[in-house]
């Protein structure tokens, strides 16, 4: 049987209701109570058009996610860029292009299907697949292949991944912590804090250009290069010695790098009042890390 158009309306608003709240406090902690009370709709016509609790959070995850790749991947899927054509200042280019969408879509006020992502990592529903989503999956994919490009590494390497999840555990941290301590950053401002470190010494034509191949890592090749030409490592400004009572300005970084060791003990500290409370057990796989998890605003 079709639905009426005021019954589209009434499961539209719901939709939206429950999106919201889930985003905001996660599946085990809403409840239709909830969800009826912000959207105006009675208990009754969530079940008429979910059937359940269960049945409405997989359909608020795909009416978001399909509402977020619209906004945020339309340019992507409509520029299929050859990465290993291009010259570093171009990968470079894209990269901060697609750094900009994945922060843009954390961002997004009127979606919450990252803040969702976010909660099913820290504790997994089993109702949905984060590392199948329609968003966040496809970008970090083509920094992925932007990066392995730039560092002369293989597609798919392992530490290319890896990279890019520190890359959206920054901008998610850099994100709530804003929030928490009222900095009032702008989408500008966040981004630099977050992004900024990965830009700083991303690979550029001038230095390695000709036949040389970018080292992976630039340190460990240039120590390399001096022990074959017998040439110091101070001639060459490359060394670990750190005067320890030298004193170096606080920089965005430092408040980044701060911000994933304050994560990582609030996290454990979670992780130990949800079994005094037995609360359902939270789900890991071998690529999640306590600093990656987290929880947004």
């Amino acid at each position: 049987m079709p639905i009426r158009s005021d019954g589209e309306e009434t499961r539209s608003r719901i939709l939206r209701a429950a999106g919201e709240e889930f985003g905001r406090r996660g599946f085990y902690h809403v409840t239709n109570q909830d969800i009826s009370v912000k959207s105006g709709a009675n208990s009754a016509a969530i079940s008429y058009y979910f059937r359940d609790k269960a049945g409405l959070y997989r359909e608020v995850w795909s009416f978001l996610q399909a509402r977020s790749a619209e906004i945020h991947l339309y340019w992507m899927l409509h520029d299929c860029a050859d990465v290993a054509a291009m010259a570093p200042a171009e990968l470079k280019e894209r990269f901060v292009q697609l750094a900009g969408s994945l922060l843009d879509w954390i961002l997004d006020g009127d979606s919450w299907d990252s803040e969702i992502m976010a909660y099913e990592r820290e504790a997994s529903t089993g109702l949905i697949d984060v590392d199948c989503d329609a968003v966040c999956s496809p970008l970090k994919k083509e920094l992925c292949r932007v990066w392995s490009a730039a560092y002369s590494l293989e597609e798919g390497d392992s530490a290319a991944a890896l990279r890019i999840e520190m890359l959206e555990a920054d901008i998610r941290i850099c994100c709530r912590k804003g929030r928490e301590w009222n900095l009032h950053w702008d989408r500008d401002a966040i981004f630099d804090c977050a992004v900024g470190s990965y830009l700083k010494d991303f690979p550029e034509e001038s230095k390695w250009g000709g036949d040389e191949e970018p080292p992976v890592r630039r340190k460990s090749v240039r120590r390399t290069q001096a022990s074959r030409d017998d040439v110091s490592q101070l001639e060459l400004g490359v060394t670990d010695e750190v005067d320890p009572f030298e004193l170096k300005p606080v920089t965005l970084e430092d408040l980044s790098h701060m911000a994933r060791l304050q994560e990582a003990a609030r996290q454990k500290e979670k992780e130990e009042r949800m079994i005094e409370e037995d609360a359902p057990p939270i789900v890991r796989t071998d690529s999640d890390h306590s600093f990656f998890q987290t929880e947004l605003f």
